[in-house]
């Protein structure tokens, strides 16, 4: 079978317009930010977590409403009196209980109404933040946003609020045999 040449010429018009469209191109776009119920601009999180922002929140912390550190999700952020201001005192299966706020980077912003200052410390979870010297975590008992259900827990675990006095290696505890999970 014999094919004219404007039947060749249509088939590769419409071969060439289907590789074309196939090739469409796609726009980058950057995640919204979101705020928190304080009404506190905030980062996303990222897949690679180079960069954390701490932000603020409401939780009820022993029956009243306080103004607490939180992730940019909005998790209750705490600190465990056993830490010292370099070194995370909680493995095990301590820091599955209480995981620690890591970044894969050395970069940690906080919020304009942190007076404190947020530093990166280089321990056994990686690059923990730290407020004011006291070791940052999330607790695995909070579900949701404005929890506190860590306060207290076996006397060494403490929501971090941001009026947190400087940690030194004096005012942290030893760890002793126990994992301070509160089981």
């Amino acid at each position: 079978m014999i094919l004219s040449k404007g039947w060749m010429r249509w088939s590769l018009a419409v071969g060439a317009a289907a590789l074309l469209a196939g090739c469409g191109t796609t726009q980058a776009t950057s995640p919204p930010t979101s705020t928190s119920s304080t009404g506190t601009s905030v980062q996303p999180s990222t897949s690679s977590n180079t960069a954390l922002t701490v932000t603020t929140n409401s939780a009820t912390v022993s029956g009243k409403s306080e103004t607490v550190l939180a992730t940019s999700n909005g998790m209750t952020l705490y600190y465990f009196t056993g830490d010292t201001p370099t070194t995370s005192n909680c493995t095990g299966s301590c820091s599955q209980i209480w995981p620690a706020l890591t970044v894969s980077g050395t970069s940690v912003t906080g919020t304009s109404n942190l007076p404190g200052s947020l530093t990166v410390v280089k321990d056994g979870n990686g690059h923990q933040v730290a407020y004011q010297g006291h070791l940052l975590y999330t607790y695995s008992g909070d579900s949701a946003p404005h929890q506190a259900n860590g306060e207290g827990i076996e006397g060494k675990w403490f929501v971090a609020t941001p009026q947190l006095t400087t940690a030194t290696s004096t005012t942290s505890s030893s760890s002793s045999s126990s994992n301070y999970g509160g089981y």
